[in-house]
């Protein structure tokens, strides 16, 4: 994909690709955690919102001690700060969208 690419270059996408994958993967985790709450609680759109990022700081939380346990990856507190705003990210987005929306109904 990258042939003849320098080693800088490579070093700048591996680390743009891996920043991106974290923020995405968060992003849908936080998205469907906010929406299954949504339908299986009554609950105000705060509560719904602090616990789906209550519940991605979890995941990634268990996702970093695993990768710490294994010898090929290495489990990082940055990770575990690039996913939450990943999913705050999302969740800023998501309800901002049904402000919208509530606002113009």
């Amino acid at each position: 994909m990258f042939r003849g690419a320098d080693a800088d270059f490579l070093a700048v996408a591996h680390i743009l690709i891996r920043t991106g994958a974290h923020l995405a993967e968060y992003a849908v985790l936080s998205l469907l955690g906010l929406r299954a709450l949504r339908l299986s609680f009554s609950q105000p759109t705060a509560w719904l919102a602090l616990s789906t990022l209550a519940g991605v700081l979890v995941v990634a939380t268990a996702d970093e001690f695993r990768q710490a346990d294994s010898a090929e990856r290495t489990g990082a507190a940055a990770d575990v700060a690039l996913d939450l705003a990943g999913g705050f990210s999302a969740l800023v987005v998501a309800l901002a969208v049904q402000r919208s929306r509530s606002l113009s109904t």
